[in-house]
């Protein structure tokens, strides 16, 4: 009896071993069918391969091969059109005009400017009679495209395109001198400013509504004429391209003024042979409705153009003069300086290289010998609230009104600053960047990338609260480079890593996911980041005023596409467009609104067994919830939409295949 109970007792060890087994497998069979391919939604034959592949920031998916340059419907695979000009054209050799989705190609000295949405020539450089281009603007009110060289006899040029007919609407001849900003003013009106002139514009036909000399020395010089004042005007222009003058332009939020910086360059030899070379910068204020100048005399500063800000009707200067700079206040309207002894200014230390103008105080970083300088300014008076400038890391990037102080993020760093005493807040300075901090619910959360931490900030008290429990520290010699306020979590992410830490502080996951041994496979990617950050990061710029000067403090080139068309798209004008422009701005719009949804995953280049891989990993696990495989191919032959979450990569009969990620 005994030995019947040790077998059966044999026999159900022996089945449940089984059943375990089972279970396991089916569950591991489970993981390995839900981390597979992802989804392929179309594939199409390119007979005879294709060149290369790019989507644009816009969102245009061009592919180049020898039947032409051709657009793809990213949707549904289908060609939209197909340019047999530019057949076999190089990649380098297309772009997107700055702020537009227009399509720039360059091929045989000449310029073609492409419509995305149809494919047509809307500008022949060679047609137009140009030998030359070197400006170009798209005017979204207007629906056209502004355009500045030299014709055929090199001699100066401007004209204005209709592009919805495709045709020039005018053209005006005229020695204009280097072009310095384009701003269109309204449907109708544009101003021009150039080194020796301020032009206001009729876009409807190009009359000349007024013009005026930027100053009484352009004046002069343009008034030369004959052989010695061509020469005159050609050496001008000549320093200007070389950089020996630069020209800024600054416009008033209120449109009603503009500002104009010269900054010129003085190459000295002392006696005992040595060297030396010194700045000067200059300044006058125009009114935008005559061109004239407020005030007759420039005002002179010493040192580069570096920062300048308008306060009510009133114009800050802060250049840079190396080991001591003087900044000041000016009357737009008078030319006066208001800040310092007899409104000579006030004397920094070191030169200028960032500020940020918080209500009624002005906080300027300065140079000097390395280290950052952080002064705090009544803007009214100009005088410091303290009597030592602060020591900080990196240059204002936002600032936070507290009880105990200003709370200022750097791009290294984050503290407070109390107004009274100048003294730090924090004893020790928080080693972050803007990428690294999340505002919610009056609370600002922060990476801390010297603990390894996120740490809460609230912004009333501006008491510290930490906030997770055990350091993170990224893998692969990597730092975080972004996080995401998630419904209760915090995510973490960089090129190759993903964290995610609940709201009480636990590490739910850290993963790491080895890079392929080949960086350049990296960049279309890469690219395509930039792109979708680049319209998260317009989610702070509520004005599209915001969107445009956004553009120029933007480090990528993909940034301040997204940032220019975007603050077209969201300017007052953007209800009246018609035509191409109209398509322009609700293209913009439908992007950006994608960005704003969040989304459950990221997407990481890595190495697989399987060979190079685009991973999609969940944020809530850090798991791969499915991937793209890519091979072994030492150079990139996909691209990748990270707005819409497209995949696109070449098949080995030299088609392409569309992956979806979601």
């Amino acid at each position: 009896m005994q030995l019947i109970d040790g077998e059966s007792k044999k026999r159900k060890m022996k089945n449940n071993i089984q059943k375990g087994l089972l279970i396991t497998l089916l569950c591991l069979h489970s993981v390995l069918s839900s981390y597979g391919q992802v989804k392929e939604i179309w594939t199409k034959e390119m007979p005879g391969g294709f060149l290369w592949q790019k989507v644009f920031s816009s969102g245009n998916f061009l592919v180049s091969n020898n039947e032409g340059l051709s657009k793809i419907n990213a949707e549904n695979g289908k060609t939209v059109w197909t340019h047999k000009l530019f057949k076999n054209i190089a990649i380098e050799s297309v772009d997107e005009l700055q702020g537009s989705s227009l399509i720039s190609i360059k091929m045989d000295n000449i310029i073609y400017l492409i419509d995305p949405f149809t494919g047509e020539t809307k500008f022949d450089s060679k047609n137009a009679g140009l030998f030359e281009l070197s400006d170009e603007v798209f005017l979204y009110q207007s629906n056209g495209l502004f355009l500045a060289g030299k014709d055929l006899n090199q001699q100066p040029v401007l004209l204005l395109v209709d592009v919805n007919k495709g045709q020039v609407q005018w053209k005006m001849q005229e020695k204009f001198g280097s072009i310095i900003s384009i701003n269109e003013l309204s449907k109708t009106e544009l101003l021009l400013v150039t080194i020796f002139y301020n032009y206001k514009i009729n876009t409807a036909n190009g009359t000349v509504l007024w013009k005026n000399a930027i100053s009484s020395e352009s004046e002069k010089i343009s008034n030369m004429t004959g052989a010695f004042g061509n020469l005159v005007k050609d050496v001008v222009n000549a320093a200007a391209d070389q950089s020996d003058i630069v020209v800024r332009y600054f416009e008033h939020h209120s449109r009603n003024y503009f500002v104009l910086g010269v900054e010129k360059k003085e190459n000295k030899t002392a006696p005992d042979g040595k060297a030396t070379t010194t700045y000067k910068n200059s300044y006058h204020a125009y009114d935008m409705n005559n061109g004239k100048r407020l005030w007759n005399a420039a005002i002179e500063m010493n040192g580069k153009i570096s920062q300048c800000a308008f306060y009510k009707d009133n114009f800050i200067v802060m250049p840079s003069d190396e080991m001591s700079t003087k900044v000041n206040m000016f009357d737009l309207k008078t030319g006066n300086g208001k800040w310092g002894e007899k409104g000579r200014g006030t004397k920094l230390n070191g030169g200028v290289s960032g500020h940020y103008l918080a209500n009624d105080k002005m906080m300027i970083v300065s140079s000097k010998n390395g280290k950052n300088l952080l002064y705090l300014l009544d803007v009214n008076t100009g005088m410091p609230l303290f009597k030592k400038p602060t020591k900080i890391a990196g240059d204002i990037s936002q600032t936070f009104q507290t009880a105990k102080g200003l709370l200022y993020l750097t791009t290294h760093e984050i503290n407070a600053i109390n107004p009274q005493t100048g003294a730090l807040v924090f004893e020790n300075s928080i080693y972050t960047q803007p990428s690294l901090c999340r505002e919610k619910n009056d609370t600002l959360f922060v990476f801390d990338k010297s603990q390894g931490k996120i740490i809460a900030i609230d912004l009333t008290t501006c008491s510290l609260g930490s906030i997770s429990k055990n350091a993170i520290s990224p893998s692969g010699k990597e730092e975080f480079s972004a996080l995401e306020i998630r419904e209760n979590t915090f995510v973490l992410t960089s090129e190759q890593n993903i964290a995610c830490v609940s709201f009480k502080g636990e590490t739910v996951f850290s993963k790491y996911f080895a890079a392929p041994k080949e960086s350049g496979l990296k960049q279309a990617l890469l690219y395509a980041q930039a792109a979708r950050a680049a319209y998260i990061g317009v989610r702070s710029y509520q004005a599209a005023g915001a969107y445009q000067s956004a553009a120029g403090h933007t480090e990528n080139q993909t940034g301040q596409q997204v940032f220019s068309a975007l603050g077209n798209a969201y300017a007052d004008h953007g209800n009246q467009a018609t035509g191409f422009a109209l398509q322009s701005i609700q293209q913009a719009q439908a992007r950006f609104k994608a960005t704003t949804q969040g989304r459950d995953f990221v997407v990481i280049l890595g190495d697989t067994e399987k060979g190079n891989s685009l991973l999609m990993v969940s944020k809530i696990t850090g798991e791969i919830l499915g991937e793209v495989n890519l091979g072994r191919e030492k150079k990139p032959k996909y691209t990748v939409d990270d707005v819409s979450g497209q995949i696109f990569m070449e098949t080995k009969k030299g088609g392409i295949v569309s992956h979806k990620l979601n």
